[in-house]
């Protein structure tokens, strides 16, 4: 690119020196041009004095003085203008000057030689004319009257002489000055110094145009290097601003994932300590299950308080307009943290100076969370004393107001310039005596900045602080026809309602046990499936008032399990979508493609029965049309699976006596003792499982079942059986129903196994019973 950069400066040089020598020809041209028209002006005099000088052998009457003193002038404005020309600087084209100067050295030359020759031939012409009146004046017959003949004869002749020589003289200079080469020297020297003129400019057009060319080169061959200079910044701009993105992207993921990954585990821990405290007897199991709940919740807390700050740091953060008051506002924050606030012995006050029927246009969710922030902190940071949340409204501005008041620790005056930056408290033991992260202010802050309003605090140390949210807000003109009848969510009161049919779809054992156990305690009857296929093969087997999907699963995740069932099964059943992602996108990805509510882990007993009491009436709408719907006639053409008798088996066909796996611990009785007896509880029990199973063609059943009996089957070292079973189990996992005749078979192999199973352990029972004789 340097070298490149280089060139193009050089032809920029090119066209500048070009340029010059342009200029100094037009220049030079000049000059020329204003040498011939003096040279011409100089000729032209010279040659009228040589037409008068021919005028006056002719007869024209001539004043010798003025014509000498003509001649002298000419001789004069020849010397100027030599000196004029030997003055002259020609620039770059100094190469033309010594022809100039040849020229105009000649042209002087034969100036001066015409000058002297019509100055002879003027003298001439009066000599002649002085001589012919001599004669003239001897014929004269007063003359002759006083002279004698001889006298006049000899003075004639003489004077007769005198003529005939000058005016050959004469004659001769005529004939130089007519015929010679005066006649065409100033032509000749005009005709030299316009070629010259003409080749210079000539010479200052042609370095013009290769000046223009060169011009032209530098422009093009820079424009070329500033585009491609332009593509290479926008190419670095673009990869810079991709390489941003996908920063950005991958941030996101990897705060998705963690949210995931830490919410999926803290789900059954928090689950599996509500669960522990609401049916243990013992006090000191209680208090320990609280204490395992109560720091999960802080675990959360810190997790949401990232998640949060991440977004709104990167101005993602999404806004909402929705119409709301104070009291659907400020209520659900009230019943949240007075209880908090209950057991500090402070009291929280709720003021209100803005109407009850007044209703705002806002983000009431954001603006609901940044209060129950400012409040929480508030109660946080003081031990006694109350809590004050005020709000006003200011109709002319359309500004409103929330004033956060406690009577806590306060905030030290040079800390407050910086409480609100992030991983920010009032003191560094702040975090170790109160807890948090110091992301709580900054997030508010970054929020209220996004809804254009402002947070301001002052503080007194040891006397508390008063934080003052302002922003500007709609007023809703038509409430009514936003109006939403809230549902009250008493949890202290039981809620009536249908016992609901409940299909939990989640790869994770813990999760799916906590999710029907919650449902169990809430009156539910729940099946659970380990990915979306399997649901979507339970939803075609069995009617379910309710789906609990979790978003992320192997096979088939929730996106697509959800997909399915709206889309091909055309099914109305209500999905709660179950996901570990805070994100709204997250959360509006899941209700676009069908699901009826989003539950965020880790699910609360509370949460889940505030999302089933939404839907009270679609639950009770969809048991009406069950209702309706008659049975189909059940099919006689099912042919019956069973446990055939000893007798009717094929004993060959058992595969333990040549099992590797129990012939490892052919010494060690107990051990295949054991195994055996497992063997048979598996099998005994998978038999049954697949008898009822296929007879209710119920093909989640039989995939678990047939999952279970391959599992065992390999691990004792029976091929044959394991090998049929798995490709039975794939055919079931794929929603068919595998043919009896198949199924049969396996029921035949795990029957002669444990019969073959039962023959080893009475072997081994003899054999103890003789070693004790």
């Amino acid at each position: 690119m340097i070298k490149l950069l280089n060139i193009s400066h050089l032809f920029l040089a090119i066209s500048i020196v070009l340029s010059l020598l342009a200029i100094d020809g037009f220049v030079a041209q000049r000059q020329y041009s204003s040498m011939s028209i003096e040279l011409t002006e100089l000729g032209h005099d010279a040659l009228s004095l040589r037409d008068e000088a021919i005028a006056f052998n002719s007869g024209y009457a001539i004043t010798p003085y003025l014509f000498t003193k003509e001649i002298v002038e000419s001789e004069k404005a020849l010397d100027l203008f030599l000196n004029d020309i030997h003055s002259l600087s020609f620039g770059l084209f100094l190469g033309k000057a010594d022809d100039i100067h040849a020229v105009i050295e000649q042209y002087s030359n034969q100036h001066v030689n015409l000058m002297q020759s019509i100055d002879n031939l003027v003298a001439l012409i009066i000599a002649r004319n002085d001589a012919l009146n001599a004669i003239n004046s001897l014929s004269d017959t007063d003359q002759l009257l006083n002279t004698s003949f001889a006298q006049a004869e000899s003075a004639t002749q003489h004077h007769l002489q005198i003529y005939h020589k000058v005016n050959m003289e004469v004659s001769g200079l005529l004939d130089d000055l007519l015929l010679g080469e005066t006649a065409e020297f100033v032509e000749e020297a005009e005709n030299k110094i316009k070629n010259l003129a003409l080749i210079t400019l000539q010479a200052s057009f042609t370095y013009f145009i290769l000046a223009l060319v060169s011009f032209i080169a530098y422009i093009l061959f820079s424009s070329w290097l500033r585009v491609n200079k332009l593509k290479q910044l926008n190419n670095e701009l673009t990869e810079a601003s991709e390489n941003a993105d996908k920063a950005s992207e991958a941030k996101t993921l990897f705060l998705a994932t963690m949210s995931h990954e830490l919410r999926t585990p803290m789900n059954g821990v928090l689950g599996m300590a509500e669960l522990i405290v609401d049916e243990t007897n013992e006090d000191l199991t209680r208090k320990h299950a609280k204490i395992i709940g109560e720091s999960g919740k802080h675990l959360m807390t810190i997790l949401n308080d990232i998640l949060d700050f991440s977004k709104v740091e990167q101005g993602e953060m999404a806004f909402e307009k929705v119409s709301f008051n104070m009291a659907t506002l400020l209520d659900p924050v009230a019943n949240s943290l007075r209880p908090v606030a209950y057991d500090k012995n402070i009291t929280l006050e709720i003021d209100s100076n803005v109407p009850s029927g007044l209703y705002f246009i806002n983000d009431s969710s954001r603006l609901r969370q940044v209060i129950f922030n400012l409040v929480g902190n508030a109660i946080k940071f003081t031990d006694k004393g109350h809590v004050r949340v005020t709000s006003d409204f200011d109709p002319d501005a359309k500004w409103l107001y929330f004033f956060i008041e406690d009577t806590g620790v306060g905030i030290p005056q040079d800390r407050l310039a910086h409480i609100f930056e992030p991983f920010r408290q009032a003191e560094t033991s702040t975090s170790r005596r109160f807890g948090g992260t110091g992301l709580g202010l900054s997030i508010v802050k970054k929020i209220i900045l996004q809804m254009k309003g402002k947070v301001e605090v002052s503080s007194k140390e040891g006397q508390g602080s008063l934080f003052t949210v302002s922003l500007p807000v709609d007023v809703d003109e038509n409430p009514k026809s936003r109006a939403v009848t809230p549902i009250d969510f008493d949890l202290t009161k039981p809620i009536e309602h249908l016992p609901l049919n409940v299909l939990i779809a989640d790869d994770n054992a813990v999760n799916a046990m906590l999710a029907k156990r919650l449902c169990e305690q809430l009156g539910h009857k729940a099946d659970t499936v380990e990915n979306g296929k399997l649901a979507v093969i339970a939803l075609k087997q069995k009617h379910y008032h309710l789906v609990l999907m979790d978003k992320h699963m192997p096979i088939m995740d929730g996106v697509e399990s959800i997909k399915h069932i709206r889309q091909k099964l055309n099914l109305p059943t209500v999905i709660f979508a179950c996901t570990a992602d805070v994100f709204r996108e997250a959360h509006d990805e899941l209700l676009d493609i069908g699901a009826n509510h989003v539950l965020t882990k880790p699910m609360q007993k509370s949460s889940l029965e505030e999302a089933i009491t939404l839907f009270i009436e679609a639950f009770a709408e969809a048991e009406k049309l069950v209702n309706n719907i008659e049975d189909a006639p059940e099919s006689t053409n099912v042919v019956a699976l069973s446990k055939l008798p000893k007798r009717e088996l094929k004993m060959t066909e058992e595969e333990l006596s040549s099992s590797t796996a129990l012939a490892v611990f052919a010494e060690e009785h107990d051990v295949v003792t054991d195994l055996l007896c497992l063997m048979i509880e598996e099998f005994e029990k998978a038999s049954d499982d697949l008898i009822q199973g296929f007879t209710d063609l119920n093909v989640v059943k039989i995939f678990k079942t047939l999952h279970i009996v391959r599992g065992t089957a390999l691990d004792l070292g029976l091929p044959n059986l394991a090998r049929i079973s798995k490709d039975n189990e794939k055919k079931a996992q794929n929603g068919i129903v595998p043919d009896s005749t198949t199924l049969q078979e396996i029921l035949n192999l795990m029957s002669v196994n444990i019969h073959q199973a039962k023959r080893i352990l009475e072997s081994y029972g003899d054999s103890v019973h003789r070693k004790a004789e």
